[in-house]
């Protein structure tokens, strides 16, 4: 997968639920050439505890932005992430 160019800067620690644990792999509006869209799979806090997010979106379309779990190597935080604009790689 390519990284969209939606001017976004993400933490390499950007955590992600594999259906096993937290994995700090974890991305944000990343275009699939493949496919033609991007994805988002991320941990967000939703209020009550943390869940997994993960979204498709078409080229073009708003990737929803949120408050995304990631890890800076010695502790978990939060990063709050604008909407985005789904762009092709060049």
């Amino acid at each position: 997968m390519d990284k969209c160019l939606c001017g976004e800067v993400m933490d390499p620690g950007d955590v992600n639920y594999d259906g096993n644990g937290f994995q700090p792999n974890g991305y944000f509006c990343l275009y699939n050439s493949t496919t033609n869209n991007c994805l988002t799979n991320e941990v967000i806090f939703d209020g009550t505890g943390l869940k997994p997010f993960q979204a498709k979106v078409a080229l073009n379309g708003t990737c929803s932005g949120g408050t995304f779990l990631y890890f800076d190597g010695t502790a978990m935080k939060s990063n709050s992430v604008g909407s985005l604009v789904c762009k092709a790689s060049v």
